[in-house]
């Protein structure tokens, strides 16, 4: 199912979405019932743009409808297989799309919200940090990232990113990731409001202040701290003459 909405000019709301939901446990994949409601929710928020249910949430709409969004949201499997040692990947119903193809692509989404588990998490290289989905993402051209630390419910995933969104009119993401958390925990009971229900997302991207709104004696305050301890050291080795 495509559920489509007239995109127009691109706008700061243009996004695509997509839930394959594998209810029919396709590849092997067990079915996410909650996600259908999950976008759902979002599009009566943000109605402009295109969202791909079950066997629409293809790869190949995926990429070919990516330099059209600037919010870009799977909810799907994903998997770090660390244990395994294999490559990051996040799936589509008729694919898989592994960390390495993610290098080759050109996002220019000011948001890309990954509703899938472990898509933080990755092998360690040295020098490079964890090669996760998200910095695969990130590497793309991605300017902010939602993303998950560990294996996530998708019925409380769905109310956090419904949450999200309802937050983040003002593009500040990591405080409406902070506040949908929060208005989880007021309806949670006991044992949803585990951490585990709700803590595994996470914000990373750039702030959305312009750093030159900043004082401009912040940026040369590391050049002054520079002279003066040359300057210090200099005096010293006079005086020791």
């Amino acid at each position: 199912t495509l559920m489509e909405q007239p995109a127009g000019n691109t706008s700061q709301k243009n996004i695509i979405a997509f839930a394959p939901e594998f209810l029919h446990s396709e590849r092997k994949l067990a079915p996410l019932t909650a996600t259908a409601q999950e976008i759902a929710s979002i599009q009566n928020q943000l109605p402009r743009g295109k969202y791909f249910l079950e066997q629409q949430a293809t790869l190949h709409n995926f990429t070919s409808n990516l330099p059209y969004a600037n919010i870009i949201h799977i909810a799907s499997h994903a998997f770090a297989d660390t244990a395994r040692n294999t490559m990051p990947r996040i799936e589509f119903i008729d694919s898989s799309l592994y960390l390495d193809e993610l290098y080759a692509q050109h996002i220019n989404a000011k948001l890309v919200v990954l509703s899938a588990c472990e898509t933080s998490i990755g092998a360690i290289e040295k020098s490079e940090g964890a090669m996760s989905i998200a910095r695969g993402f990130y590497y793309a051209g991605a300017k902010n990232i939602i993303t998950s630390l560990w294996s996530i419910n998708d019925k409380s995933t769905g109310i956090i990113m419904q949450k999200f969104y309802a937050n983040s009119a003002n593009n500040n993401y990591p405080t409406a990731l902070q506040n949908a958390k929060l208005e989880y925990l007021q309806n949670a009971n006991a044992t949803d409001a585990s951490p585990y229900y709700w803590a595994a997302f996470i914000q990373i991207g750039a702030d959305k202040h312009n750093p030159f709104t900043y004082p401009w004696w912040l940026f040369c305050l590391p050049v002054l701290l520079m002279i003066i301890y040359w300057g210090n050291k200099q005096y010293q080795k006079k005086s020791a003459a």
